[in-house]
């Protein structure tokens, strides 16, 4: 009986830091191969709309239809923002779990990109091209739900896809740690550490998913277009696990629709 309690309280006090921890790596890696995809495959940014900004003034200057597509995400960003705030108020006031409903959002929108063609074969600048207003839709609300959802791990300020915040606050707590000698501080620069690495292998592994294309399956009906699925399929599979993390752990209880983990219940 007494080895039970020890054993409950162990897991109570070990259970959320090392669960979440792997659910914030996987969500990170996410964010990782989704910004990859949409750098590679549409030469925009899935989450840094200040890029997007610059591609727009630097398109402005030739001749060229090119300015039309970073300026279509900045202004569904905003939008995008809009609704999210919206939305995200009724579900709260219906008690209904933000967080979950976010993630099978995201999930959903994956499963959408594998049916969208990366390129055509006649594929001209100056033309636009739907697929890829479709794509930059999909990758743009994928972006906004990602950023505004999940946003801290306890008392550490935590968002899977602004690597510059992330790398400041690595810097910042190593730099504290040699001056004040605070094991604290050593471990968030480790937590910190850890979610820049899980991004940059999400890049990684996407960048080699896009340059080695060829598919798992191939969508044949259209022979004129190009597909990119692989990192799609695996983008959709992170999402699977991480939403079973919180089924399987009954993560809810911990995470508040703010995204911000709540001490053990």
């Amino acid at each position: 009986m007494e080895s039970d309690t020890i054993s409950n309280n162990e897991s109570k006090s070990i259970f959320p830091n090392k669960i979440y921890i792997l659910f914030f790596i996987l969500l990170t890696f996410v964010s990782g191969l989704i910004e990859i995809y949409s750098l590679k495959i549409d030469n925009m940014f899935t989450f840094m709309e200040t890029g997007n900004l610059i591609n727009v003034i630097v398109n402005l200057l030739p001749y060229s239809f090119n300015f039309i597509y970073p300026l279509y995400s900045l202004i569904l960003f905003i939008i995008f923002i809009f609704i999210l705030i919206i939305i995200k108020n009724k579900l709260l006031k219906n008690n209904k779990n933000y967080v979950t409903i976010s993630l099978f959002i995201l999930l959903i929108l994956s499963f959408i990109l594998i049916f969208i063609p990366s390129n055509t074969s006649n594929n001209i600048d100056n033309n636009l091209n739907i697929c890829k207003f479709i794509r930059i839709t999909l990758n743009t609300l994928f972006g906004v739900i990602l950023i505004f959802t999940f946003i801290s791990f306890k008392s550490i300020n935590y968002v899977p896809t602004m690597m510059t915040n992330n790398i400041k606050m690595a810097t910042t707590n190593l730099s504290l740690y040699f001056i004040n000698k605070n094991k604290s501080n050593l471990n968030t620069f480790l937590y910190y550490l850890t979610i820049i690495l899980s991004f940059i292998i999400g890049i990684i592994i996407g960048l080699i998913l896009i340059v080695f294309k060829d598919n798992i399956f191939t969508l044949v009906i259209f022979k004129n277009y190009e597909y990119n699925q692989n990192i799609i399929y695996v983008l959709s599979f992170m999402l699977l696990i991480i939403l079973n993390l919180i089924y399987r752990y009954k993560l809810k209880k911990y995470l508040n629709n703010e995204g911000k983990i709540i001490e053990n219940k």
